[in-house]
């Protein structure tokens, strides 16, 4: 159990609203562009991380988890990829997800 999720199951009664980061993959990947073209990684945010779902288990049925920050990589990502139209279909799928 990581210690977020040991601090959200002390704090739940007390949490309306938890949000964490969630990033795809890394920005000096090579192999980024071939990766940001395929259906799975456009999909890939709909999927809720180990640690996000850690830390969804402790909350209370009335709290909200969000993500407050995100994007298909970490790293300043990658110029002509994350800064593209398919960058923020990305990113819009990852508004709808929880």
């Amino acid at each position: 159990q990581t210690g977020t999720a040991k601090l959200v199951a002390e704090l739940s009664s007390s949490l309306h609203h938890v949000s964490y980061h969630k990033y795809h993959g890394g920005g000096k990947d090579e192999t980024l562009p071939a990766k940001a073209r395929h259906p799975s990684y456009q999909l890939h945010p709909m999927k809720l991380s180990g640690p996000g779902e850690a830390i969804r288990k402790h909350m209370t049925k009335n709290s909200q988890l969000w993500i407050g920050e995100g994007a298909m990589a970490y790293n300043s990502g990658r110029k002509g990829v994350t800064d593209s139209f398919v960058g923020s279909l990305w990113f819009a799928n990852l508004l709808g997800v929880l």
